[in-house]
């Protein structure tokens, strides 16, 4: 646009000199000032619209820079409040384990405690029969009425009077007779065998009262074994 201006100027004072001579040339050098101030006030513009661009570009670009700042604080915040939420889970989790882990115990204490089991285990033997002697009960007809027993033969073989029922197991086998059923057992074999015999703490006081007792008469027997909720049979 400067350039075309120009131009314009040379060619129209060339016409105005040629028409009006010196007033011409006056003429020429009005316009050509004129040309030139408006020519600075336009570069002026220019100059000033550029800085305020050049401002503004320059905040926004700050405002960017302060934004992405902002942005990475946020999110490492962020992430730290995370850090923070997963290790209180993973304590909170360690410690209903622990918690879990030790009421497990303690349900395994109480139901192991010695001190007052409900069960009692305990491994005997039994001598053999001679071949062609009666075998001995080792324990006469008797009924508990409120408690169940239970045996397993780990050798030789046991004979079983349950009810009205006779058996025999051998090593390896297993019976378990009610509450209210009468029963007894021997050995029917020349060769001990060994058994392991359940049966409830009642059962065992009662076979400790019978131990004890000084005298074991049918009289005394029997009135140890009702102490028991137990009855002799025979």
């Amino acid at each position: 646009m400067i350039i075309i201006g120009a131009i314009l100027v040379i060619a129209l004072s060339l016409l105005l000199s040629l028409m009006f001579g010196q007033f011409g040339i006056i003429l020429i050098a009005a316009l050509t000032v004129g040309l030139i101030f408006s020519i600075y006030i336009k570069i002026h513009k220019l100059m000033e619209d550029s800085q305020l661009i050049k401002d503004k570009l320059g905040m926004t670009q700050n405002d960017e820079n302060a934004n992405y700042q902002m942005s990475d604080e946020a999110i490492e915040k962020e992430l730290e409040n995370e850090l923070e939420k997963e290790l209180e889970n993973e304590l909170e989790n360690e410690f209903e384990y622990k918690e879990l882990n030790e009421n497990e115990a303690d349900d395994e204490l109480e139901v192991h405690n010695p001190k007052a089991p409900n069960l009692v285990v305990e491994e005997w033997s039994a001598p053999g029969t001679p071949d062609g002697a009666m075998a001995e009960w080792i324990a006469p007809l008797h009924v508990h009425y409120q408690d169940d027993e239970a045996w397993y033969v780990l050798e030789g073989v046991m004979g079983f009077r349950s009810g009205d029922e006779v058996i025999e197991i051998r090593a390896g086998g297993r019976i378990v007779i009610p509450a209210g059923t009468p029963h007894t057992y021997w050995n029917p074999s020349p060769v001990e065998a060994r058994y392991v015999i359940i049966m409830t703490a009642r059962i065992r006081a009662l076979i400790d009262a019978i131990h004890s007792a000084k005298q074991r008469d049918s009289i005394t027997l029997k009135t140890l074994f009702r102490q028991y909720d137990s009855e002799l049979l025979e």
